[in-house]
């Protein structure tokens, strides 16, 4: 509904186009124009679900409406799990409903990002292990795995998944849902599965572009984002500015430094390099960039996203600069400055930040249960969460990276609303 609203306000479908959208499109289109996929900055899991739109035409209406169907399936899965967590038919609607109308999952869903089908993906994570869980089966595990693995081709920010999911056996075997034996093996098999499956891709970009990594756009955003950001903190300088000036400059410099290196082999070496580079800088200041990152964190966590509705309806310019605000000053300048300057933005952002509000309010409720705490497969969600949280810190982090995690959100949030409903019903029964 919200996509037709935005096409018949807007009168066009350019607005589902975000920055990052034309990198995707191409992809898309050489897949069905050539067959191939000449690019290890990207990984091909969003370009072959746009592929899907490619068949049928070249207007943006039909990916669009395909992405609505995985955001519907997400409400699905969201009351699925739900019901398999807690058992509980009034808590599996609860967050089937709070799914259905969360702004960021309904805003993201109009765009041609990869945050749906991401999104998808990380609920069959979270589907299919539960059910390994219950039923400690090979199936749900190697279907885990597989889940994980398309995640990451996908984003490649699950790309250490499968080591990080040591924690969640550990947890099952502390909580005595299997024995620690079966725990450690079955994480083996799982990281065998997963990592062979992302291999492939690093195989493929080791033999056609002498890289060793997954994709290059890691390494294009520790590099000219979370590098640049330490940069202008460490200068006292604009992070746009040095941002630009980075880009300007660091690809003709190491072009200059390595004359034998030839295309395309260049560009693996070229992305090699700036991995090293932000990794000595971060290891040099790492307290300086810890702040960097846990700045990046709370704005994860708390940025409502009213910003990207108004640019949805042309109301706010695609590059307004506030990001970079919020890196170089702090947040209550810059919401003092758009209170006075860009009352729109401001009170966008204050409505749908009462309603972000409302969601975690709902999951303390849960946090204060005893019973909550005894569910491991309840706890299996915060760890997933915290995965996702963590990395996405930096100067990156926005709203739009918590957009996968609020179906994880809704659920823990129902199980808080339906556990006070039930409080004030059995007190009214007293009464």
């Amino acid at each position: 509904m919200f996509a037709i609203l935005v096409f018949l306000v807007v009168k066009g479908t350019d607005t589902f186009i975000d920055i990052d959208s034309g990198g995707f499109i191409s992809l898309a289109k050489e897949l069905l124009n050539q067959g191939s996929f000449s690019s290890f900055y990207h990984t091909p899991g969003y370009p072959l679900f746009l592929l899907i739109g490619q068949l049928f035409t070249d207007s943006l209406v039909i990916p669009i409406f395909f992405q609505i169907i995985v955001s519907s399936l997400c409400v699905f899965l969201v009351f699925v799990i739900t019901k398999k967590l807690f058992n509980n038919d009034n808590t599996a609607l609860v967050a089937a409903c709070l799914a259905a109308i969360e702004p960021l999952s309904i805003l993201y869903a109009s765009k041609l990002l990869t945050e749906t089908l991401f999104t998808l993906f990380v609920l069959l994570i979270v589907y299919c292990f539960i059910h390994y869980v219950t039923h400690q089966s090979y199936k749900y595990l190697i279907l885990t795995a597989l889940a994980i693995a398309g995640s990451a081709y996908v984003r490649p920010i699950s790309f250490y998944f499968s080591y990080y999911w040591g924690i969640a056996f550990l947890l099952l075997y502390l909580f005595k849902s299997i024995p620690l034996k079966k725990a450690v093996g079955h994480w083996f098999i799982l990281m065998i599965i997963t990592q062979g499956l992302i291999g492939i891709w690093q195989i493929r970009n080791h033999v056609l572009y002498d890289y060793n990594g997954f994709a290059s756009v890691s390494e294009y955003n520790q590099y000219f984002y979370n590098a640049a950001s330490l940069m202008a903190r460490l200068n006292n300088q604009s992070y746009y500015q040095v941002q630009k000036d980075l880009i300007n400059t660091e690809r003709q410099k190491f072009l200059t430094e390595h004359p034998d290196v030839q295309y395309p082999n260049h560009e693996g070496t070229f992305y090699k390099g700036l991995s090293r580079k932000t990794i000595q800088l971060i290891i040099q200041n790492p307290i300086t960039y810890g702040i960097i990152h846990l700045k990046g964190i709370i704005r994860l966590l708390f940025d409502p996203g009213g910003i990207f509705y108004l640019r949805m309806l042309k109301l706010y310019p695609v590059k307004g600069g506030l990001l970079g605000k919020l890196i170089d000053s702090n947040i209550v300048k810059v919401a003092f400055d758009l209170m006075i300057n860009q009352p729109l933005v401001f009170w966008s952002n204050i409505i749908l930040g009462i309603i972000l509000i409302g969601f975690y309010s709902a999951m303390v409720f849960s946090y204060c249960s005893r019973e909550f705490w005894k569910n491991s497969q309840a706890m299996c969600l915060i760890l997933l969460s915290l995965y996702y949280i963590i990395l996405s810190g930096g100067p990156l982090g926005y709203h739009r990276f918590r957009t996968p995690l609020m179906p994880i959100f809704c659920i823990i949030a129902a199980y808080g609303i339906e556990m006070v409903y039930q409080k004030f019903q059995n007190r009214s029964y007293k009464d």
